[in-house]
């Protein structure tokens, strides 16, 4: 009975946190826009520390803020409207990586989680948050390129940036029979792919790559690997745009990013 009572206790304490991060309302223009409350920041870090102890097995808190949509009615709008705020925007995105990270084989409940992941990686292809987000690593890169180094918080924020983009490329698209007429759930790779394309991701995950064997970049390499071997057996890869990075030079730095991990010869 007792942990029954505290498990009622986590999902009312849950349900208040993450209903106190914010709400849409109407602004003088009459738009709908979000507007955070005082304690967001607190209520997103709050969230973390549930998810920190989430059972990895049964994961009753990820299926819980999966069900209420988390990442699409208040995450995705945060990063959205308050991208000058770093600490906000990084909080949030932190969140989005925990939410989407791939499955546990071990753990129950995995179609019910794949569906949540499905719904999660649809909600990246509305408004710009691809955009916003990857902009959070154009410091860092310029620094790079001026200083040929990076500080260790600029390395973890460029690890965390891949770690999102690595989780929702890899996310499996809804099966026809499963998707019970919702077409879009059966091409989600492809045009979360087409969407990384247009709004720099992919530019900005080529110019990571180019440095894949430096030190600082080696624990983002296999991530690069998934990422590139993703997008080469993508039907997207052949409707780049020209003003993109191209599919060849996409599969040659997969190539190159592989060729890291190369058995020396004997």
């Amino acid at each position: 009975m007792a942990i029954q009572l505290e498990s009622i206790f986590d999902d009312v304490h849950l349900s208040s946190i993450c209903g106190s991060l914010g709400s849409f309302q109407e602004d003088e223009k009459g738009d709908t826009v979000y507007v955070k409350d005082e304690e967001c920041l607190e209520g997103l870090q709050d969230i973390m520390r549930y998810l920190r102890r989430d059972n990895p097995e049964t994961r009753e808190i990820f299926l819980q803020l999966g069900k209420w949509n988390l990442i699409k009615t208040d995450l995705l709008p945060i990063i959205r409207t308050y991208h000058g705020d770093f600490d906000l925007v990084m909080a949030a995105t932190k969140l989005v990586v925990f939410l989407t990270l791939p499955l546990d084989p071990s753990s129950s409940n995995l179609a019910e989680q794949e569906r949540l992941l499905q719904r999660s990686k649809a909600a990246f292809l509305e408004g710009e948050t691809s955009a916003v987000i990857v902009s959070l690593v154009a410091e860092p890169l310029g620094r790079l390129e001026e200083r040929g180094t990076l500080m260790e918080s600029d390395v973890k924020l460029v690890q965390l940036i891949v770690t999102l983009f690595r989780n929702l490329i890899c996310i499996s698209d809804c099966t026809p029979t499963a998707a019970s007429g919702n077409d879009h759930l059966t091409r989600l790779k492809d045009d979360l792919l087409k969407r990384f394309f247009d709004e720099s991701v992919m530019e900005v995950l080529l110019l990571i790559a180019q440095d894949a064997d430096r030190s600082f970049f080696v624990e983002d390499a296999p991530l690069l690997l998934e990422i590139f071997c993703e997008v080469r057996s993508s039907s997207a890869s052949t409707l780049v745009p020209l003003s993109g990075p191209q599919p060849a030079q996409v599969v040659s730095t997969a190539l190159t990013v592989e060729a890291c991990f190369a058995e020396p010869d004997a």
